[in-house]
């Protein structure tokens, strides 16, 4: 089973991440979530910019994500959506 790492504060304290902290989330994932949306998209340059897109949600969304594997199925559902909604705008 993987290690689950707290990121943010305690709950009843604002739980916000640190910039470090979604720069680590960030790298330690960037390939999966790459390799994620490819599998929609078929094209990893297309797939790249979604992820950027997607973590720009994280990033707003930090405050409600208490810990890293929340944030993770947060993004991979983000991707998902984001993934869909391209894919229709393309025909």
């Amino acid at each position: 089973m993987k290690k689950v790492r707290k990121f943010g504060r305690d709950k009843e304290r604002e739980p916000s991440w640190s910039v470090s902290e979604l720069g680590a989330f960030y790298i330690e994932n960037r390939n999966s979530f790459v390799n994620y949306a490819n599998r929609f998209l078929r094209n990893t340059g297309t797939s790249e910019e979604l992820v950027q897109d997607a973590l720009i949600k994280v990033i707003l969304a930090s405050p409600e994500l208490s810990n890293a594997a929340h944030a993770h199925s947060y993004v991979k559902k983000t991707i998902e959506n984001l993934a869909l909604d391209y894919l229709r705008k393309e025909g």
